[in-house]
Order: structure tokens, then C-alpha cells, then sequence
């Protein structure tokens, strides 16, 4: 689903349906770590919609162009005629909520299931569930499916959707603390009174069965787990901060964070769910903060360390790889570590944003630890990448304003191995955080893992055919738009795009001199960053989706 707009007072649901593939990886589940990050695609759930003085109005990280949206483009249907444009629907739902949710159940289905709600939900609020099996032509009411024991109909909070099963999903009413759950669209529904606050659900990513139930409101944060998809419940953890789903063994491996008296935390496993015959795998203790990605462990580490300038610890990285052993990962310098964010896995080595002080991130690079006797070494790849995380990294500065995401101006360009486009803080950066812009960046490339970076080549003719006086050894070069300029209020450009499908092939926003200050201009590369393109002048904060769509 590409876009969803909304009549005064959800009265009309008009659609636009497009399909994508939702990628499975491990996600996280829980509380947000505090000291590490990891990149990851975004996790599929439903869009949220909220109507503001008549309009329809995107969440944050839902709202199509915004940062980390689902707003990308997509596989085609048959839907769609020859030229690409979705086909748009509207459906009257005669419903007065200010809030909706809506996703489509998957891949090789038509179902779509919509919930409209109450922005905030109390013991008076109430709910309805549309559900629609002709790919959003048309709607049913099935709110009256849903209902308690008493026969009051249910106030549904959220529902999630079953990627890999796509005719089940399950429904949470938190204000009664109900399960409600289906096999079959939304056809049949049991539902199930449950002694906890159903907060977050998370699927087996392999049994249809098999569910998890964080309860957040509960003072000891237990972790709940159901063999029988709702029906019957056991306890499978207690003070637990997080906890991961894992494909990269067989069966997968759930991995649960939880909190000790100390105020550390350590990690225990299993591959049976946590039985009850069995004794779980203790993975590592006293870490401060854990993460799961592909076979990688991450976790992290408070230490103090003799002859230290800060009097204060240090943080510390600590990495397993298949399972193998936590092995301290080493840094070629003595700077203070706040945060690390692993940005990229690829290519047998490991990218780790480090963020040194309040504005001051570089970019490591380190070989896969493929031994216990294998040291983790990482090298310095890029100095002062823009890199942003909300509670080390600008705080208090505009861009805490627009962004509650971390992330890096770091792009993979996917479907060529190697290559990378990152933006750079100049060397001459002030502390002074209301200078942040465009005018501070600039972009670099790397062809080789991040071993070495250069300035981007410009193109050597404009669009309408005029030579560009650019060199790169006059300090001239071409800077395409990443996700800061994407949310500086002046710009707000689209950042980099590239797929898989089309191996090379990168469009870009971006200026040509010695910043990303400057007229903007729609670029392209079809050699994966090597050589570059005008195509088109964007004369307004024109977004590089707002080009595409007016092409189809």
C-alpha cells in the first residue's frame, strides 16, 4: 500500500494500492537499547493515520517521504496497467474515528484490514474493524466479531498481521485485556480473556501457533508465550528489556534481555521456546545494552579503565559471530565511546558508527571475527560521518525536533558489493549546533568496503547541455542528499535511492560545489556512483518521489 487518503471524518477511504515484499530479519522487541543501534529494514505493521482540523495526517514514521517510512517504491500488481499507475478505489466507511489503521495482509492475498479508533483509548471508547477481501474495492464491517465475555464489543488497540501466514492475525484490546485472534481473514475469530496487558505482539517467524506478549504495563515487564495462538499462556520471563527472534539457527533462536539487581542485564537463550524440561542457554552477563543481526551478536559493556582521562566508564563492544565466543572489539584511537550503531554487515566485515562526543561520530570497519583466536580490529574508514542518534548525538538542536530515529547519512548502494555513499561534517565544523545544514556537508564514496573514500565525480554537462566548471582538485565535487537534507526544513529532499533489481543504477538530489549547499538538481548513475548525470533542475523543495510519480 503506497498511499492512503482520507475524506472529512474518515467518511471516504480512498486507496492506492501498490504490493511490496516485506523482508524478514531480526528485529527488536521490547524497550529501545540505550549505548547501540542497529540498521535495519523497517518492520512491517499497520499504517496510522490521524485526522488534524479535517485532514489526514501521517505518523511520524508512517507519513509518506518521512523519515524511515514504508514509502517506497514497489512490486507491481496486475492491478496495475501498463504504464505503472496503481489503480485508486475509495470505499464510504461511514465511521466518525479521528484515527485508522490499515495493512494489507500479504503476499498473494487480497484481504485488507482496517481499524478505526480512538487517538487515545479509554474504558468509554469504542472501535470498529472493516475487513476487505476484493483488495480494498470494498469494505465489511466485522466489528461485531469482536466482543468480551460480557457481549461489550471490543476496543480494539492495535492488530498484527502473520508475514510468512497471511490469513492470521491477531487482534489486542489492552482497556479489557483481550486476545482476539483469526486463522482465516477475520472469517471466524475466537477470542480470549488474558490475565496480562497484551502490549506488543510478535509471531514465530515459523509457527503459526506460537505468539509473544510483552506486557509493558506490568512493573516486573514479563515476557508471555502461547503454543496454542491465544489460547492458553505461560510465563517465559520476567524484567525483560528485550527480545529477538533468530532464523540463523534451526529451529530459530529466542533470545530475551533481562534486567538484574545490579542494573546490568544478561541474556539467556533458547531453540524450545523456553520449556519448562529444559534449562536455558546463558549467553553473557553484566552488559549494559545486547542486539541481534543476521549471526551476529552485539553487546555492550560498562568498564572503567586505568589511566583514563575520563573519570567516569567507558563503553565497550563486544561481539560473537555463529555463535562463537564474545570478543572485545578493539578501536585505533583512545576517544570517549556514547553510542555505536552497526550500519552495515556485508562482505565479510562489520561498519560500526561511533559517536564520540555530541557531534562528532566516525565511521570503523572491521573483518568478521571468524574464530575465538580471530581479534576484532577495527580500522578508522570515515572521520566525522553525519550520524545522529535522539539521546547522545544533537540533542537539543533542530534536527532532535524532526527526528525521534537514529541514523547515519550513510547509503549502501544496493545490488553492487562495495560501494557506499556517506555524508561528511567539513573539518572546520563549529560546536555550535544551530549551524548544522547543508552548507556543512559534503559527500563522499567508496568503492572498496570503506578502505578508501573520494569526493563524487560531477557531471561534466548540465542538463540543458551547458559544460559544469567542476573539478575535484579545485575542491569541487557533486553531493547527493541523504537523510539530513531529507529533514532540514529548507530542503527536504529525498535521499538516495537504489534497488537491488537494477544493479548500478542510483537516483539522487543533489548540488554541485564544495557543499551540499546549493541548486538542486535531480542526478543519476547507471556505473554505481562512478560517473554521474543531470537530469532535471528542481526549481522548489520538490522530493525525488514527487519526479517519479509525474513520470508514470
Amino acid at each position: 500500500m503506497a498511499a492512503l487518503r482520507l475524506g472529512a471524518a474518515f467518511s471516504v477511504l480512498l486507496v492506492v494500492w501498490c504490493v511490496t515484499l516485506e523482508v524478514g530479519e531480526c528485529q527488536r522487541h521490547g524497550t529501545p537499547a540505550r549505548f547501540i543501534s542497529v540498521a535495519r529494514n523497517k518492520r512491517s505493521g499497520p499504517r496510522v493515520i490521524d485526522m488534524v482540523g479535517g485532514q489526514a495526517v501521517w505518523g511520524p514514521e508512517l507519513a509518506p517521504g518521512a523519515p524511515h517510512s514504508a514509502h517506497h517504491p514497489r512490486n507491481k500488481r496486475a492491478t496495475e496497467d501498463a504504464a505503472g499507475v496503481p489503480e485508486i478505489t475509495s470505499f464510504s466507511l461511514n465511521d466518525s474515528h479521528p484515527q485508522v489503521m490499515i495493512d494489507w495482509a500479504g503476499e498473494g492475498s487480497d484481504v485488507v484490514v482496517c481499524v478505526t479508533r480512538d487517538a487515545r483509548q479509554t474504558h468509554l471508547s469504542a472501535s470498529h474493524v472493516f475487513i476487505s477481501d476484493d483488495y480494498g474495492t470494498t469494505f465489511k464491517n466485522e466489528t461485531s466479531k469482536f466482543k468480551t465475555f460480557t457481549g461489550r464489543p471490543a476496543i480494539i488497540n492495535k492488530f498484527y498481521k502473520n508475514d510468512k501466514y497471511t490469513s492470521r492475525f491477531v487482534f489486542t484490546d489492552v482497556i479489557n485485556k483481550f486476545i482476539h485472534v483469526t486463522k482465516d481473514y477475520g472469517r471466524n475469530v475466537a477470542s480470549y480473556k488474558v490475565r496480562f496487558t497484551p502490549s506488543e505482539v510478535t509471531h514465530h517467524p515459523l509457527d503459526a501457533d506460537v505468539l509473544l506478549v510483552y506486557d509493558t504495563e506490568d512493573e516486573e515487564r514479563k515476557l508471555w508465550i502461547s503454543e496454542h495462538f491465544g489460547e492458553h499462556w505461560r510465563i517465559i520471563g520476567r524484567y525483560v528489556k528485550s527480545y529477538y527472534w533468530s532464523e540463523a539457527t534451526s529451529p530459530p533462536t529466542l533470545y530475551t534481555e533481562r534486567e538484574e539487581p545490579s542494573g546490568s542485564a544478561s541474556v539467556v537463550s533458547s531453540q524450545d521456546l523456553f520449556s519448562e524440561s529444559s534449562t536455558p542457554v546463558r549467553v553473557i552477563r553484566g552488559v549494559e545494552d545486547f542486539e541481534v543481526k543476521d549471526e551476529f551478536l552485539f553487546a555492550v559493556k560498562k568498564v572503567h579503565l586505568l589511566g583514563s582521562p575520563s573519570r567516569g566508564p567507558t563503553l565497550q563492544m563486544w561481539i560473537s559471530y555463529q555463535g562463537g565466543p564474545f570478543l572485545r572489539a578493539k578501536f585505533p584511537n583512545t576517544l570517549h565511546h556514547q553510542h555505536y550503531y552497526v550500519a552495515d554487515i556485508s562482505e565479510g566485515q562489520v561498519m560500526v558508527c561511533v559517536a564520540h562526543d555530541q557531534f562528532v561520530s566516525n565511521l570503523y570497519v572491521s573483518s568478521v571475527p571468524r574464530s575465538a583466536h580471530h581479534e576484532v580490529l577495527f580500522s578508522l574508514s570515515l572521520e566525522r560521518i553525519l550520524y545522529f542518534n535522539p539521546s547522545t548525538n544533537w540533542v537539543d538542536t533542530w534536527l532532535s525536533e524532526v527526528a525521534d530515529k537514529t541514523f547515519a547519512d550513510l547509503h549502501p548502494v544496493e545490488g553492487v558489493r562495495g560501494v557506499f555513499i556517506a555524508s561528511q561534517l567539513m573539518p572546520n565544523f563549529t560546536t555550535s549546533f544551530s549551524k548544522l545544514g547543508p552548507e556543512q556537508l559534503t559527500s563522499y564514496i567508496t568503492f572498496d568496503q570503506g578502505a578508501q573514500w573520494k569526493p563524487l565525480q560531477p557531471p561534466r554537462k548540465d542538463v540543458d547541455d551547458n559544460p559544469i566548471d567542476c573539478k575535484r582538485a579545485n575542491g569541487c565535487s557533486l553531493h547527493v542528499s541523504q537523510e539530513l537534507s531529507h529533514l532540514y526544513p529548507s530542503t527536504q529532499t529525498m535521499p538516495i535511492l537504489s534497488k537491488a533489481s537494477a544493479p548500478g543504477l542510483i537516483l539522487a538530489t543533489g548540488t554541485i560545489g564544495n557543499s551540499m549547499k546549493g541548486h538542486t538538481a535531480l542526478y543519476i548513475s547507471t556505473d554505481a556512483g562512478i560517473n554521474w548525470y543531470q537530469v532535471m533542475w528542481l526549481f522548489l523543495p520538490t522530493s525525488l518521489h514527487d519526479y517519479l510519480q509525474l513520470q508514470k
